[in-house]
C-alpha cells in the first residue's frame, strides 16, 4: 500500500503510513530473524525486520509510522508513482538471498496492490485488505484481445472490453487515460466503453483512412465499425511479433505541483510467441483471446489467454 494520505498533529513529519503486509505460503511457522524489506536493490539492509515469527498461512504487515520509516530519518518510505519492494534474507552465510521482489507503477489513493489469491503469482488492484485475506478486487477495463502478428496486409489491433454494468469514461480529473508499451495511444477526453462493450485501437486514422477501414472490417469479418466511437486510432508504435508490454493506465496527481503525472495501471499484458502463451497466434492467422474478464484473472497470467479467430468489437 504505497498511497496513503495521513494527517496526525501528534506525528506532523509523516504525510503518509503506507504499508507492507506478508504472507507465509506455508503451513509451518518462520522465524523473520536475519530478515530485511528494502526499496533498493543497492542496500537490502535499509530495514530489518524484528526477530519475530510469522505463523503458518499467516500474515504479518509493517508501516512507516511504526515500523520501516520510523524514525522518519531512517529506513524509507514508499513512493506513490511507483518503485520496487525487496524481501531478503540475509543471515551472513551462504543461504543469503531475495527472497521476494516486486516492482509497481503509480497507485491511487487507498487501492493496494496484492497477490491473488494470497501467496500466488499474479498481482492485482483491490480495496485495502490489511493482514486479510486478499479477496475485496476491483473489476474495471480489461485489454480482452490482441492481434499483433496478422496475416500480410492484414491490421494490428488491440481490444479493450468493460465487463462492468456502467459506463467507463477514458478519463478523469487529471487527463485522459492511455495505452503505454508496444503502443502509445492517448484516449480522447469524451472517449468512453459502455457496459458490456468493447473498443478497438489501430495504427491508423479510420475517419480519414476509409479504405483502410472498410479493409478492417473485410478482413476479420467484423460488422460495420463507427469511426471514432468503436474504432480509434492511430497509435505510435507497433505491437512486436515475439514477446513486448502493453498497458492500459489513467493518471492521477503528483505529490508536488509542477511534478510529472503519476500513472496506475489498470490492464497490463506482457505476452510472448512462445509456450505457455498460445503459438498459433505468432502470424497464422489467431488472434490472442483473454479467456476471463472478470477482476479475479490478470492479464499477465498465460493461461487466461488462448488463440482463436480473431472477433474485434465483436463478443467471441
Amino acid at each position: 500500500m504505497a498511497h496513503t494520505n495521513y494527517n496526525d498533529p501528534q506525528h506532523p513529519q509523516y504525510n503518509s503510513n503506507d504499508w507492507i503486509e506478508l504472507y507465509n505460503t506455508t503451513g509451518t511457522s518462520i522465524s523473520l530473524d536475519d530478515w530485511y524489506i528494502s526499496d533498493d536493490i543497492d542496500d537490502l539492509k535499509k530495514w530489518a525486520i524484528p526477530a519475530i515469527d510469522i505463523a503458518g498461512n499467516d500474515f504479518i504487515s509493517f508501516d512507516e509510522l511504526n515500523d520501516f520509516h520510523n524514525p522518519i530519518s531512517s529506513g524509507f518510505g514508499l513512493n506513490k508513482a511507483g518503485e520496487v519492494v525487496i524481501l531478503s534474507y540475509l543471515p551472513g552465510s551462504s543461504d543469503d538471498r531475495v527472497v521476494d521482489f516486486i516492482r509497481f507503477k503509480g497507485q491511487d489513493n487507498e487501492v493496494s496492490l496484492g497477490r491473488y489469491p494470497d501467496g500466488g503469482s499474479d498481482w492485482l488492484a483491490m480495496s485495502m485488505s490489511r493482514d486479510a485475506a486478499n479477496n475485496h478486487l476491483i473489476l474495471d477495463v480489461v485489454i480482452d484481445e490482441l492481434m499483433y502478428h496478422p496475416l500480410e496486409n492484414n491490421e494490428e489491433y488491440v481490444e479493450l472490453y468493460n465487463p462492468t454494468t456502467e459506463t467507463i469514461y477514458l478519463e478523469n480529473s487529471e487527463g485522459p487515460w492511455k495505452l503505454d508499451g508496444a503502443v502509445d495511444y492517448t484516449f480522447t477526453p469524451d472517449m468512453s466503453i459502455p457496459a458490456d462493450s468493447r473498443l478497438i485501437i489501430v495504427g491508423f486514422d479510420p475517419i480519414a483512412e476509409r479504405s483502410r477501414l472498410n479493409d478492417f472490417i473485410a478482413a476479420y469479418n467484423t460488422d460495420s465499425l463507427t469511426a471514432g466511437i468503436q474504432i480509434i486510432g492511430p497509435w505510435t508504435g507497433s505491437l512486436s511479433n515475439s514477446s513486448e508490454r502493453l498497458s492500459l493506465e489513467y493518471p492521477i496527481a503528483a505529490d508536488q505541483p509542477g511534478e510529472p503525472l503519476c500513472w496506475v495501471i489498470v490492464d497490463e499484458v506482457i505476452y510472448a510467441d512462445v509456450a505457455p502463451w498460445p503459438e498459433t497466434a505468432d502470424g497464422a492467422g489467431d488472434g490472442l483471446q483473454r479467456i476471463f474478464s472478470d477482476q479475479y484473472h490478470s492479464g499477465n497470467n498465460p493461461s487466461n489467454w488462448q488463440a482463436a479467430v480473431p472477433t474485434p468489437g465483436i463478443k467471441p
